[in-house]
């Protein structure tokens, strides 16, 4: 009977030491798992945040290096507006230059002419009577008709040849000429005024088909009408270029709002990402933390079952003795 007893005891403490020992096993082997377990989720965690780092600093530079080309074009294309606009404007002021010269060489004061080709309105030249003074009254050449003033210095210098030429005569006639002037001095006036009217329209008509019409350019001429149909070309094309750089820049500016969008876009996908693995590494820690918990109550059932164990081997030793 003592054996017997001896032998279910034996046989129950083997029993409890193998229950203990797989228990230990299990334990060491669910930790085993549970650490490797936790090292695969921090490598998993970190290589996602390295990728959304990565790929984030990637994203910042394409963009950085997009912009700087793009702002690189577009300082070369205003360059090369502002370097043609300077020359246009140079060549502007020139032509502006030009047509104020032309303009002021027209409109200059002119001296006087009178008859006879005289700076003075009565001066006689030779031996001409003072009667030619009333016949070519003196007269002023006017600047806005330049054909007028040749024509007419012309004639007067021929019809002061003639005058002289009749004051030369004039002593053989002065019985005859007194007595005309005597008896009707005013029909004797008017037939002078008629030939000399006459011979003055002759010579006019064989100097303009001999010489031909010379007309001094005034300041309404095609030359400066010319330049300034030129510079209302040069502003119309100033204009035009300006318009088309504002639609450049409004279609610069456009492009670079899209891509902002983008990237702005495509930031806010990668934070979300990020977010989800960082719900993601916080729903690990917690499982970590309950599997510690799991683990300590597991130890203290261990260290229990250790102490129970003493206990009953303790036991059987007095019993033995």
């Amino acid at each position: 009977m003592v054996d017997n007893g001896v032998m279910t005891r034996s046989l129950y403490i083997g029993g409890r030491n193998k229950a203990a020992e797989v228990a230990k096993r299990r334990e060491q082997f669910e930790k085993e798992m549970e650490t490797k377990r936790l090292a695969k989720l921090r490598e998993q965690e970190e290589k996602i945040a390295r990728i959304a780092k990565q790929k984030e600093s990637e994203l910042r530079e394409k963009a950085r290096q997009k912009a700087e080309k793009d702002l690189k074009k577009q300082k070369e294309v205003l360059d090369r507006r502002m370097i043609k606009l300077e020359s246009e404007k140079s060549k502007k002021e020139e032509i502006l230059f030009k047509a104020h010269s032309v303009a002021s060489r027209t409109m200059e004061q002119k001296k006087p002419i009178y008859a006879f080709g005289s700076r003075t309105p009565h001066e006689n030249h030779g031996n001409a009577p003072e009667a030619y003074s009333h016949i070519y009254p003196y007269q002023q050449l006017s600047s806005q008709s330049s054909l007028n003033r040749r024509s007419y210095y012309s004639n007067s210098t021929d019809t002061g040849n003639s005058s002289k030429s009749e004051g030369n005569h004039a002593p053989s006639n002065t019985t005859s000429n007194n007595a005309i002037h005597t008896n009707s001095p005013q029909s004797a006036s008017n037939g002078i005024r008629k030939s000399a009217s006459g011979v003055q329209q002759q010579n006019g008509n064989n100097h303009r088909h001999s010489f031909g019409l010379h007309i001094t350019p005034s300041p309404s001429d095609s030359g400066i009408v010319d330049y300034e149909t030129l510079i209302r070309d040069k502003e119309n094309e100033l204009s035009n270029v300006r318009q088309a750089m504002e639609h450049n820049e409004e279609a610069l500016v456009r492009v670079y709002q899209e891509k902002e969008i983008h990237y702005k876009d495509q930031i806010v996908d990668l934070k979300q990402r990020l977010q989800v693995s960082q719900q993601g590494e916080a729903t690990l820690r917690q499982q970590l933390s309950i599997a510690e918990d799991q683990r300590k109550s597991l130890q203290n059932t261990i260290q229990s079952l250790n102490n129970d164990k003493r206990m009953l081997q303790q036991k059987v030793r007095i019993k033995k003795t």
